[in-house]
C-alpha cells in the first residue's frame, strides 16, 4: 500500500460481516471463479488496519503471516485445513511484513512509534516482543521462532529519518533520530550463507529516503544485526525483488517506476553494493509497487498501485493504465508486453495490482499468481508476453455495496502446488490450480516471495510439423518443416518417409529454411507419410543451461501413383 498511509491489503473480501468459523473450507468457496478450486482457510476477522493481515513467508510446512499487531504462525501441511499455531500479537507497528530464515523471523516496522503517555502506563502500547519500543522508532525487529509456543525477541535495527519533525514526545521531533532511513515499509531477504550472514534490502517507501537500506544479520549472532549503508536508486523503493544465484539482480519499484541493479562482479556490483543498470518510469505510473522475476530471470513483471490501494481503480469506465501489469527484459529494460485486470470491479471495491510471484516452472512457461485487493486472486500466462492471458481467477463479491471498506487480497502466492491468499480482513485462504501450465512447477523448502534463490534452467518444447508432396520424373518426395520455435536450428531436422505399412523408403535432412527433398526409389505406388524426428538442442546461455526440444511430428497421408 501507499507507504505513509499504511494502506490496506490482502485478499478475499467477504460479502458482509458474517460470523465465520475459525477454520475450515468456508466462504471463499462461494466466490465467482474459473479453473481454480477453493480449499482450506484460516479465518482471522479484522477491520483494517486493526489486527488486519499483510504479507506471507513460508518455511517448510509453516506459513508466517504479517499482521498490523504482530504476526501469525500457521501449519499449512494440510491445505484443506490450515491450522493456527500461534498469533504473536504484541508488536503494534504498521503493516508488519515478514521474512523467514530457519528460526529467524524479521518483521518490518513502518512508521515512527508514538510516545506513550507516562501518566497512563497501564495503557502503554509501544511493546514488541515484550520489549518497549522507543518513541520515534521505526525499522526492523527480529524474533526466534524455533519454538512456536515460546517465540522470543532477539533485537531490533533502527532505521529512522532524522528529518522527521513529528513522531517524538507530544508530537514533536524525534529525539536522537539516527538518520539512517525512513523505517521499513517492506523488506526483502538476501541470504549470504557462504559468508555466514543474511542481508536485508529494506524499502522505506518514502521520498525522503530514496534507495534501499542494507542491513546485515550474522547467522551465529542475530542480536548483532546492524544497518550497513543505503544504496541509492534514484527513487524511493516501495517493494524490492531479489534474484540470486547465477544471475544476481535486484529491482526496486517505487515512485514513478523501477530501478534494476546487478550484484554481479561483471557489472561492478556485490551483494552489499549493487550496481545500477538502469532506471525507468513507465507511462502513467502512479505509486510503483512491486516487481517479480520470471523463473529464468530473463524478464520481470512490474505493477503499480494507483491511489495507494485504497480506491476503486478497476472500474470498467476507469483508465486502463490503473489496472495494468507490464513485463520488461531484465538486463535491458526492453518493454515486452502488458496485461490488464480484465474483470472490472465495482465502485465500492478497492482494487489495483498488488503482490505477486511466478510459479517456479521449468518448461519455459511464465505463470504469474497475483493478489489484487478486492479483485481477488488471478493466474495469468505470460509465456507470450505480447499476448498474456488470464487462465484462472477467484473474485469475491464486494465487502460493502454502499461504501469502500478496505480489504481484499494483500498477497497471493504460489507455494508447493497451492495458491495462498493473504486477505486483509479475513486471514488466509488456500486455492488449488492444477492446469497443464503448472505441470513442471518445482517444490521449494522455503519461500520469501520477494526473493528468488536462483534462476531455473528451462526445457522449451515446441511443436513441429512437415508438409509432404510428390513429384514425377524424377520421382521425389518434397516438403517443408514448420516449427513454433523461432530458433532456426529447429528447421534443420532429420526426415523419414514411410509407406503406411511402416517401411522406411527414404531419409534426408531439411535445410535451414526447413525445406527438404529426397528421391523416391522404392516402394512403388501407395500411401505414404513423412515424419520429422525429435531434436534436442542444448542452449547454454550466460546464466542458464536450457534445452530446446523440437518435437516429433508426422505429415498427413499422401496417395502416390507411380
Amino acid at each position: 500500500m501507499r507507504s505513509r498511509l499504511r494502506s490496506l491489503l490482502v485478499f478475499i473480501t467477504v460479502l458482509s460481516i458474517l460470523a465465520l468459523p475459525a477454520v475450515g473450507n468456508a466462504n471463499h468457496v462461494n466466490r465467482e471463479s474459473s479453473n481454480i478450486t477453493a480449499l482450506g482457510e484460516n479465518i482471522h476477522e479484522a477491520t483494517y488496519p486493526v489486527e488486519s493481515t499483510s504479507d506471507l513467508a513460508f518455511w517448510g510446512d509453516i506459513a508466517y503471516q504479517g499482521n498490523y499487531n504482530g504476526f501469525r504462525v500457521l501449519d499449512v501441511s494440510d491445505p484443506m485445513n490450515p491450522e493456527l499455531i500461534t498469533w504473536h500479537d504484541d508488536c503494534v507497528g504498521s503493516q508488519g511484513d515478514v521474512m523467514i530464515w530457519d528460526d529467524i523471523l524479521i518483521r518490518s516496522y513502518n512508521s515512527p512509534a508514538p510516545a506513550d503517555d507516562p501518566n497512563t502506563p497501564e495503557d502503554d502500547r509501544n511493546i514488541c516482543g515484550g520489549q518497549p519500543v522507543p518513541a520515534g522508532f521505526e525499522g526492523l525487529h527480529f524474533f526466534d521462532v524455533g519454538d512456536h509456543d515460546a517465540i522470543s525477541y532477539i533485537g531490533a535495527v533502527e532505521i529512522t529519518n532524522n528529518s522527521a519533525t513529528t513522531g517524538g514526545p507530544n508530537g514533536g521531533p524525534i529525539p536522537g533520530a539516527n538518520g539512517t532511513g525512513c523505517g521499513s515499509h517492506t523488506a526483502s531477504l538476501t541470504p549470504d550463507v557462504a559468508n555466514g550472514r543474511l542481508l536485508i534490502y529494506n524499502s522505506g517507501s518514502s521520498g525522503n529516503c530514496p534507495g534501499i537500506d542494507i542491513v546485515e544479520v550474522p547467522l551465529d549472532n542475530p542480536v548483532g544485526a546492524t544497518w550497513l549503508r543505503r544504496e541509492q536508486t534514484g527513487r524511493s523503493c516501495h517493494d524490492t525483488a531479489v534474484l540470486l544465484g547465477r544471475m544476481p539482480r535486484t529491482a526496486c519499484a517505487g515512485g514513478d517506476g523501477f530501478t534494476v541493479m546487478s550484484m554481479e562482479a561483471a557489472h561492478g556490483g556485490t551483494l552489499e553494493n549493487p550496481a545500477m543498470l538502469y532506471s525507468f518510469a513507465p507511462p502513467l505510473t502512479q505509486t510503483a509497487h512491486s516487481v517479480s522475476f520470471t523463473p529464468d530471470g530473463k524478464a520481470f513483471v512490474f505493477g503499480h498501485e494507483p491511489g495507494g490501494g485504497s480506491g476503486a481503480r478497476c472500474q470498467l469506465d476507469g483508465p486502463d493504465s490503473e489496472r495494468t501489469f507490464r513485463m520488461y527484459e531484465t538486463d535491458t529494460g526492453r518493454f515486452l508486453g502488458r496485461w490488464m485486470l480484465d474483470r472490472a470491479q465495482g465502485p465500492t471495491e478497492n482494487c489495483t495490482p498488488h503482490n505477486f510471484n511466478f510459479v517456479p516452472t521449468t518448461d519455459g512457461r511464465r505463470i504469474l499468481v497475483s493478489g489484487n485487493y478486492q479483485a481477488g486472486t488471478y493466474v495469468t500466462d505470460w509465456t507470450n508476453p505480447r499476448k498474456p492471458e488470464m487462465i484462472a481467477y477467484s473474485d469475491p463479491a464486494p465487502i460493502s455495496q454502499t461504501e469502500i471498506v478496505l480489504g481484499g487480497a494483500w498477497s497471493s502466492y504460489w507455494y508447493n502446488g497451492y495458491i495462498y491468499e493473504s486477505d486483509i480482513t479475513q486471514g488466509l485462504h488456500v486455492f488449488g490450480f492444477d492446469g497443464p501450465e503448472v505441470a513442471t512447477a518445482q517444490s521449494q523448502t522455503f519461500s520469501n516471495p520477494q526473493t528468488q534463490m536462483d534462476v531455473l534452467d528451462q526445457t522449451y518444447r515446441y511443436r513441429s510439423g512437415t508438409t509432404l508432396r510428390h513429384t514425377g520424373r524424377p520421382h521425389r518426395f518434397k516438403g517443408s518443416v514448420e516449427s513454433d520455435s523461432d530458433n532456426v536450428r529447429c528447421n534443420v531436422r532429420e526426415i523419414v518417409v514411410k509407406k503406411n505399412n511402416g517401411n522406411v523408403v527414404a531419409r534426408t535432412k531439411s535445410d535451414v529454411d526447413g525445406g527438404w527433398s529426397v528421391a523416391h526409389r522404392k516402394g512403388g505406388q501407395g500411401r505414404y507419410h513423412a515424419a520429422v524426428l525429435r531434436k534436442t538442442i542444448e542452449l547454454r546461455n550466460e546464466y542458464t543451461d536450457d534445452t530446446l526440444v523440437c518435437q516429433r511430428a508426422e505429415s498427413s497421408t499422401l496417395q502416390v501413383q507411380r
